[in-house]
């Protein structure tokens, strides 16, 4: 694997002027957001993953993928898992009460690289975000970087038109019939990732739907349909996490009938968004739980997920606690069903102090909303970055993230990943991490 390919720039004013032109060719000022939030320029370099290394990545991706699918469709029926693991009640209400729809969405697995092969620390089954930026940078700096590297290897993937293929199956699965079927963007209009959701929408409209960016309160739900003003909902396209929705549910009321009763074709679904509940990742490493994973499944959960646990007096023995708090720099503190990367305590950047406090309020809670997590020893890569005018190179924390789709006969595919460097481990573009391409060798 080779982690360290950068192209070759003589002056910092040579990298600024790449860095420009890269920006120029974004939809809008898209890339420009994530200054917002104070995070590294997009980096001009990618994370070459060889063969073997590609092979057996997305191998142990679909075994987890499909462990974690398991444990999900169990959880529904098991009180003892409930217990265990738990979520918004309104959410648990939501998914028991009615019937999981056919198919699943975009799901992103993140994993860190390791000296000796990598780990799976978190999946985003929710609302994985930003792949119409991504997938628009991916194309422009694909462009960009021919006239400083002549054997660079382009990507042949599209992650947009994996999900629109996955959104139609859905649709099509699901029961629905219409050519050109409407669709209903619904999520908050105000949030950091505007321009990201309004090119989303366009791209939806250049496959010649009828697209709608709404909030959930412009939704109604009247004689059996979900509708916006004069217009049937056939697909609704979610822009946002389930807690957006379960926070305000009088003001969804609408969105969750449609839900119910199957009148509207959901990407991701509600259910998708359960395999994306950290706390599952304890149930995959919990000896408790191994009846539910093949031989074949335990070897790779074995291999490449991170002990787990769910903080708690029932799965944290005394003397565990007591290690957990005196060995902060082995541990990461996490709660189980919040995203891009809130609340997280990485224990060998955190004070002691603030790591105690932490901990001590998840254990105060006690009802399966935290969880511990074993901290994976991350590599660093030699990063380009420009400080007071100067070109240099510095070492930086860098994941794998890989997007999965389903495929139009229900299988998984792959799609095209990115990762995030940062001086931090957490690596979440809202927490100021920079986007970098991942390029896999097939051949």
């Amino acid at each position: 694997m080779d982690y360290t390919k950068l192209p070759t720039f003589e002056t910092a004013q040579d990298y600024l002027s790449f860095q420009n032109q890269l920006n120029a060719r974004m939809f809008e000022d898209g890339f420009h957001l994530l200054n917002q939030t104070e995070c590294i320029p997009v980096l001009a370099s990618s994370v070459i993953l060889d063969k073997a290394a590609t092979t057996d990545l997305i191998h142990s991706s679909k075994v987890i993928i499909g462990a974690l699918q398991k444990v999900a469709k169990e959880y529904l029926k098991s009180t003892d898992l409930q217990n265990y693991v738990k979520i918004d009640p309104l959410e648990l209400h939501l998914l028991t009460s009615t019937e999981q729809p056919y198919g699943f969405g975009v799901t992103r697995l993140d994993s860190f690289l390791t000296d000796d092969g990598y780990k799976f620390v978190e999946i985003n089954t929710d609302y994985p975000d930003g792949l119409t930026l991504f997938t628009q940078f991916v194309k422009t700096f694909d462009a960009f970087m021919e006239p400083y590297d002549s054997a660079y290897l382009k990507s042949d993937v599209n992650n947009l038109e994996l999900l629109y293929s996955n959104l139609i199956t859905l649709y099509q699965k699901n029961g629905g019939t219409h050519h050109n079927p409407t669709i209903a963007c619904v999520g908050p209009l105000d949030r950091l990732w505007a321009t990201e959701y309004n090119a989303h929408v366009e791209f939806l409209r250049s496959k010649g739907h009828k697209v709608f960016h709404v909030e959930p309160t412009e939704l109604v739900f009247e004689d059996g349909e979900l509708r916006y003003q004069n217009h049937k909902i056939d697909i609704v396209r979610r822009l946002c996490e389930t807690r957006y929705f379960t926070k305000q549910p009088e003001a969804c009321r609408a969105i969750f009938e449609a839900y119910k009763q199957k009148t509207a074709v959901f990407m991701n679904s509600f259910h998708d968004r359960l395999l994306g509940v950290k706390g599952l990742f304890a149930v995959l490493t919990n000896s408790r739980y191994a009846h539910l994973f093949t031989s074949e499944e335990k070897e790779v959960i074995k291999r490449t997920i991170p002990v787990t646990k769910v903080v708690s007096t029932i799965d944290l023995h005394p003397d565990e606690i007591t290690n957990i708090c005196q060995n902060k720099d082995n541990y990461v503190l996490k709660p189980s069903d919040l995203s891009e990367g809130e609340k997280i305590f990485v224990g060998c950047e955190t004070d002691q102090h603030i790591w105690d406090e932490a901990l001590s309020s998840a254990l105060d809670q006690s009802d399966g909303r935290w969880i511990i997590q074993e901290l994976i020893r991350i590599p660093k890569r030699e990063s380009l970055i420009v400080e007071n005018g100067e070109l240099k190179t510095e070492s930086l924390y860098f994941d794998v993230c890989l997007h999965f789709f389903m495929d139009k006969n229900g299988d998984i595919a792959t799609g095209t990943p990115f990762s995030r460097s940062s001086r931090s481990m957490i690596l979440n573009v809202t927490k100021g991490g920079g986007a970098n391409e991942v390029k896999l060798t097939y051949s």
